[in-house]
């Protein structure tokens, strides 16, 4: 998925950076990073993938 559509999924379920980043015990910024780098983080990657409840492998290809 390209950035956009993972932030766009995120907020549908309501979700923001910073929500993501307390379920990780990570700052706003590595979450940021790793949506819009990829998967540099796996554990805070599979995070943001269950979050969103997609596919790991859909959400960072």
């Amino acid at each position: 998925m390209e950035p956009n559509e993972i932030y766009e999924d995120s907020k549908k379920k309501g979700l923001s950076a910073r929500l993501i980043a307390d379920a990780s015990n990570v700052t706003n910024h590595s979450v940021s990073k790793v949506i819009r780098i990829g998967r540099k983080n796996k554990r805070i990657a599979e995070t943001i993938a269950k979050l969103i409840e997609k596919p790991f492998t859909d959400t960072f290809s």
